[in-house]
């Protein structure tokens, strides 16, 4: 019933924003055109990846056999990341609102979180790369498959991590 609720909710948010004559022309387009300049730009792109394995620094906790999730939603103006384990097993969660999208700087991408806590990507090699996040205090090394599971839109991303977030 709740699920119900939130999509129906949802459905309605969308339909009033795409029917809604604002009267503003252009946005739209400048919007879309920096959403794939950032894609052309990163190596990772807004959809669901599949996490491989994690290192947590104050556990001192090295899981190599980790079945996890990141979802990434890239958007220069409401970009985040969500990691989970899919099952309940470790009960793994980090999240991170990025206030500035990832940049470049050498061979690494850095991002800012809503806490001014930096972000790393580190491209890797053999189609696996490194997400440096922070779960609490705590920074957190997650290594991830380069190719996505699925390739989403930012909204879609956002949709996915709120049913996460319900569960």
């Amino acid at each position: 019933m709740k699920k119900l609720f939130m999509m129906s909710a949802l459905a309605a948010a969308i339909m009033l924003t795409a029917c809604s004559g604002n009267g503003k022309t252009g946005t739209d387009d400048s919007a879309s055109q920096d959403a794939t300049v950032l894609e052309t730009t990163l190596p990772v792109t807004s959809g669901e990846y599949r996490a491989v394995s994690f290192q947590d620094t104050a556990a001192d906790a090295v899981r190599t056999r980790f079945d996890g999730r990141i979802l990434m939603a890239l958007d220069p103006d409401n970009a985040g990341i969500y990691i989970y384990e899919n099952g309940n097993r470790t009960h793994f969660k980090a999240k991170a609102i990025l206030s500035k999208i990832f940049e470049q700087k050498d061979s690494i991408y850095i991002a800012s979180d809503k806490d001014n806590r930096e972000i790393t990507l580190i491209p890797g090699k053999e189609n696996v790369d490194t997400l440096i996040v922070y779960r609490g205090s705590v920074p957190v090394k997650v290594s991830f498959e380069t190719k996505p599971m699925s390739t989403l839109t930012p909204t879609e991303v956002w949709n996915r991590i709120s049913t996460q977030l319900s569960k």
